[in-house]
């Protein structure tokens, strides 16, 4: 065993904290994907169904029929006619 060895790796100093360093590196480098989900479940729950009509439109007239049958069929998504 050289003097500059580790007693217990048997490696050398530098390439442990090395080695220590670069797991530091990927772990942290991971976090944000592991806490991307419960992020995304927050944004989920907050859905908001915006529609931009006209007065006077045969197209939004008939939206605007679809959309209040769509309306009670799902009372949980709030619809705001603009």
């Amino acid at each position: 065993m050289r003097v500059s060895d580790c007693g217990m790796t048997g490696q050398q100093p530098v390439k442990v904290i090395v080695r220590c360093w670069i797991a530091v590196f990927f772990l942290l480098l991971a976090m944000p994907w592991m806490a991307a989900p419960a992020q995304e479940q927050s944004v989920v729950s907050q859905n908001v169904l915006q529609v931009f009509v006209r007065d006077g439109c045969p197209h939004c007239a008939e939206a605007k029929k679809y959309l209040k049958i769509l309306a009670s069929e799902r009372p949980d998504l709030p619809i705001v006619l603009r």
